[in-house]
This record gives structure tokens, sequence and C-alpha cells, in this order.
């Protein structure tokens, strides 16, 4: 190999070691920071070998990021890695995530969602999974549907149609 080929080996070398530190650093000081954030007892981390967590009754499923123990019950947190902005999608997956833990933890009465910035909101949630499944129902539909290949229906604003990455995929 010549000596303009080691280099460009080294550097490609160097870049995916910064890349790999970079990433692995980024996804331990997040379960970290969520730890600090509360001194209370966490019952349910998703480490990638956590059990699905399912709900029969309402046909959903989750791995939410984690369950613990917050003041007079157990709350959920919704993990986002993005550093700027709390989506409502986030909300609506954290409502779901909620939905779907209740059967093995029926205490679930609050949600975080958090971002890698220190963003977060906390939502309360209904102790009725009845309400809490109609908060959610639609986007449960729209996924279901697309699972069947159904085309699902948003309601868009036409203008940013142009830019979106389901275009072609609703109607």
């Amino acid at each position: 190999m010549s000596d303009f080929g080691q280099l460009i080996f080294f550097i490609i070398i160097i870049l995916c070691f910064i890349a790999l530190n970079t990433w692995s650093k980024r996804a331990s000081t997040s379960k970290i920071r969520i730890k600090k954030l509360k001194n209370e007892l966490i019952i349910y981390s998703d480490d990638g070998s956590s059990p699905l967590l399912k709900n029969k009754q309402y046909r959903v499923s989750a791995k939410p990021d984690f369950i613990f123990t917050y003041l007079n019950g157990l709350a959920i947190v919704e993990f986002k890695g993005r550093v700027k902005g709390i989506k409502q999608s986030d909300i609506v997956q954290g409502k779901v995530g909620a939905l779907a833990a209740r059967d093995k933890y029926p205490g679930i009465n609050t949600l975080f969602v958090y971002n890698r910035s220190g963003q977060f909101k906390e939502i309360p949630l209904p102790k009725d999974n009845r309400i809490l499944y109609n908060q959610v129902s639609h986007e449960i539909e729209s996924a279901r549907n697309s699972k069947q290949l159904i085309k699902p229906i948003f309601p868009v604003d036409r203008r940013k149609c142009n830019t979106c990455s389901l275009r072609n995929g609703c109607r």
C-alpha cells in the first residue's frame, strides 16, 4: 500500500473510532442523565434485552426507555436523542408505551418526554386505560393500517407535501 493509501486508511480508522466513541458516550450519558433526574427506584429499563410490554385488551406493545416510582405511582420515560424540541409524536409514543406497560405496571400515571439537550415535558396520564387509548387511537389505527399496507390518511398542510418523506404513502 502506498504512503497516501496508508494515510487515508489511518484517517478512516480514526474517524470511525471518533464516531463510535461519540455515539457510545451519548447513549450512556442519556441514561445516566435520566437516572440523576429523579432519586427514585427504576423498575424497568430498556437495555436492548428487556421484554416487550404488551396490553392484550388494546393490542399494543412497546419498550419504553424507563419506568420508575414517582410520587404516588409510577412514571414512564420516553427519551429522544435529538437536541431540538419535543414533538407530538414523541408524546404519542410515550402514551402508547404507558398503555402497553399498564398490564404489568398498572400504576403508571405520569409520562416524561426528554431530549438530549435536557428539555422535557411532564404529562399527567388518565387513570382509565380507555381514556388513554382514546387519546392515541387515531395514531394506533394509522400504524395498524400501515402494517397492513393500507395507506394512512394524514391531516396535512399541503405546502409541506413536497418535502415530506411520506408524500407517496398517504392519501
